[in-house]
C-alpha cells in the first residue's frame, strides 16, 4: 500500500514537472521574442505591439499549461509580460478618452495609481498561474520520506512478528 501511494504521488509529481517545465520554457521563448519586438519600436507608438484576445486565448487562460502546448503564439499568449503590458496599454487607453483634449492634458496622479494597481493585480495573477498545482510538488517532496519511513518501520514490525512466530532467532526467520 505504501510503494503504491508513493507511485501514483511519482506520477504526479512527474505530471506537473514536465507541465511547468513545458510552460516555462514556452513563457520564457515568449517573454524573449516580445522584448525583442518592444526594444525595436524605439521611439514608436508604443502601443503598435498590443492586440485583442481571441476566444481561444480566452478559453486556455485559464490552464496556463494548455496555453503553452496548445496555443498559437502569434501573438505572445505565454508572454507574463505581454499580458502585463497589455493591460497597461488596455487600462492607459480606457483613462485617457477619445477626445484630443482629454489627450493633451494626460493623465491624473489618480488614474497613475488605479493603472499601477491594476497592473499590481494582473502580475499577482501571472505569479500565481507559474505557482499553480506547485502544492502537489511540496506534499511529496515534504511528505514522501514519511511514507518511505513508514514503510521501512511496518517492514520491521513484520520482520518481528515472523521472529517471535518462529520462536528461533536465527538467519532463515529473519529472511
Amino acid at each position: 500500500a505504501v510503494i503504491f501511494v508513493l507511485a501514483i504521488m511519482g506520477v504526479f509529481c512527474w505530471m506537473v514537472t514536465i507541465g511547468k517545465s513545458l510552460y516555462i520554457r514556452r513563457s520564457s521563448k515568449d517573454n524573449e521574442a516580445f522584448l525583442t519586438q518592444y526594444k525595436k519600436l524605439a521611439g514608436q507608438d508604443p502601443a503598435i505591439l498590443d492586440m485583442d484576445e481571441s476566444t481561444e486565448d480566452a478559453k486556455l487562460a485559464h490552464s496556463p499549461i494548455a496555453q503553452a502546448i496548445f496555443g498559437k503564439h502569434d501573438h505572445f499568449q505565454s508572454s507574463s509580460l505581454y499580458h502585463l503590458y497589455h493591460r497597461g496599454i488596455s487600462e492607459v487607453r480606457a483613462r485617457m478618452g477619445n477626445s484630443v483634449g482629454a489627450r493633451a492634458a494626460g493623465l491624473s496622479p489618480q488614474a497613475i495609481d488605479a493603472i499601477r494597481a491594476s497592473l499590481d493585480s494582473d502580475m499577482t495573477r501571472e505569479v500565481q498561474k507559474l505557482n499553480s498545482k506547485m502544492v502537489v510538488l511540496t506534499i511529496s517532496v515534504s511528505g514522501g520520506p514519511f511514507l518511505g519511513l513508514l514503510g521501512t518501520v511496518i517492514g520491521v514490525m513484520i520482520t518481528f512478528a515472523a521472529i517471535a512466530a518462529s520462536g528461533d532467532v536465527n538467519i532463515g526467520a529473519i529472511a
